[in-house]
Formats: C-alpha cells, structure tokens, sequence
C-alpha cells in the first residue's frame, strides 16, 4: 500500500514538473487558416509580434484561440495600419474580419487575476479606439 501511495506522488510530481502545459496553461495566441480552428495554424507567443503576414498568411486568417491572460491586437495593413482590433478569448469564425489581418501582435499579463474582456473583437475598448495604428481616447491622439 505505501508503495502505490509513493508511486502516486512520484507520477504527480513528474507530471507538475515536466509537462508545464499541463500545470498551467500557455500564454499563446492561435491563428487559423479556417472557421472553427482548422488548416494550418499560426503561433505567437506571450508579446510576439508580426507586422507583415503577407508572405504567407497574410489575409488568410478566419478563426482565433487566444490564451486567458492574453490579447490578440490585429490590423487590415502590414506594420499595424489601418483598422485594428483587439480580441480576447475563441472566436471560431472572424466574419467581416476574416481573410483581413495583415499584422497581428499578441500580448500577454502574467497576473493571476487578470480579468477577461467580452469575448470577440472589439474596436473600442476602455474609452479608447484604434485607427490607423494611433489610438484615440475620448477624442483626443495620443
């Protein structure tokens, strides 16, 4: 009995120590080649950018994974001009925003208790909208 009990505790701290993405979940974000998260899919890491998707996958983007304490900031032009949006959370199918994304930036918090936005995109968020790469809060540039 104490042997199992100890073989126990040996397989759970293998697990906790050597699969870290099963203790904890990965700060990433996932981009999609289709609707509901399949072709091929692009990786960014916590604060990875890319500002010129075009070789490859520009404009080939339909769907998002975004880890919990992450956000995925994308815009319709290379080195992140033009429209820009920022979502948080799965979307399974971008709609007007699909096939769009030229540039894409994730960032990630390592807060414990950071909190979630509405899931989707969102062109405003917090008194401040994003165009043309400069952001506006309350009518003013900054």
């Amino acid at each position: 009995m104490r042997s199992r009990i100890m073989r126990y505790h040996y397989v759970v701290a293998l697990v906790l120590c050597c699969a870290p993405g099963i203790a904890q979940a990965e700060n990433i974000c996932r981009m999609y080649e289709h609707i509901h998260y399949g072709g091929e899919v692009l990786k960014l890491g916590a604060d990875q950018q890319i500002a010129n998707l075009q070789k490859r996958w520009g404009d080939r983007i339909s769907s998002l994974r975004v880890s919990p304490r992450c956000e995925l900031r994308v815009c319709e032009h290379d080195n992140f001009r033009g429209q820009c949006r920022t979502y948080a959370g799965d979307v399974p199918h971008l709609q007007d925003w699909g096939d769009r994304i030229s540039s894409a930036h994730c960032e990630c918090r390592e807060e414990k208790h950071h909190q979630r936005h509405e899931r989707g995109g969102r062109e405003e968020r917090g008194g401040r909208e994003e165009r043309g790469g400069r952001e506006e809060r309350d009518g003013r540039r900054w």
